[in-house]
């Protein structure tokens, strides 16, 4: 790793682009720190049609191939620059021109799995593409949970080989769907057990951030009532206190 990491951000959300709380805060004011501190950051986004307008600006970088069930389609992404840091927007208007980010007043969108499983073959097909590579992937609440299962099973080594970080900002959302939604995923079923995705009978988008990424972390030491995380690591982080948990036997998220 040089002495200027590449880090490579997934979310759903980032001030002032597309943002509903304190997810879209944090990356807002995350990335430009670590900027200034001088590594190189990388955030990649869905395209929503609220900032269509701003990623209109941008280019057309290139164009990935992204699994969608059992076929390949085609994102294309957009790049630009903001405050130091590079934004990159994966355009999908299936699934991400709407009105609303997750839903709208009449509940959560019923392809939610479909568009955020497709958003995390995206980030994967995109650090793949880097040159040079992201030294570390970070990635965002269950909306990218998926990510770091990605990166590790993938059959390219170099890709396989970049460390995760997951980080939980909202606990109180899990990505939590009904088993038949698993064909629109572009998973091996062998991971839907309880020992990775399988939660209470559901697919658990953030579990598999839990139990698929290097570290783990939230933002908030109170967030997180620990019994046992599937994770090698699990890291706890507030404004005045860090601490850090290990176990060589955690066996069930959440």
């Amino acid at each position: 790793m040089s002495s200027a990491p590449r880090i490579l951000m997934a979310a759903s959300e980032m001030t002032p682009f597309a943002a509903t709380g304190g997810l879209g805060d944090v990356l807002g004011a995350l990335p430009p720190a670590l900027a200034a501190l001088g590594a190189h950051v990388h955030v990649v986004l869905p395209s929503y049609r609220r900032d269509a307008i701003r990623a209109a600006a941008a280019p057309l970088q290139t164009t990935l191939m992204v699994p969608h069930g059992d076929v390949l389609r085609e994102a294309g992404v957009r790049t630009l620059r903001h405050h130091d840091v590079a934004v990159s927007f994966v355009v999908a208007d299936e699934y991400f021109d709407r009105d609303g980010l997750y839903g709208t007043a009449h509940g959560d969108f019923s392809d939610n799995a479909a568009r955020f499983g497709f958003f995390a073959h995206a980030v994967v097909a995109l650090a793949a593409r880097l040159d040079p590579p992201p030294d570390v992937v970070h990635c965002h609440d269950w909306q990218t949970g998926l990510v770091p299962l990605l990166l590790r099973t993938s059959p390219e080594p170099g890709v396989a080989r970049i460390p995760t970080a997951f980080t939980i900002h909202n606990l109180g959302y899990h990505g939590a769907f009904g088993p038949d939604v698993w064909p629109t995923l572009g998973l091996d079923r062998r991971w839907f057990t309880n020992a990775h995705l399988e939660f209470y009978g559901l697919i658990n988008f953030l579990k598999a951030g839990l139990v698929f990424a290097l570290g783990c972390g939230a933002t908030s030491f109170h967030l997180i009532s620990i019994r046992s995380v599937s994770a090698p690591n699990v890291f706890l982080i507030s404004l005045s206190t860090a601490a850090r948990f290990e176990s060589p036997d955690l066996t069930s998220a959440v």
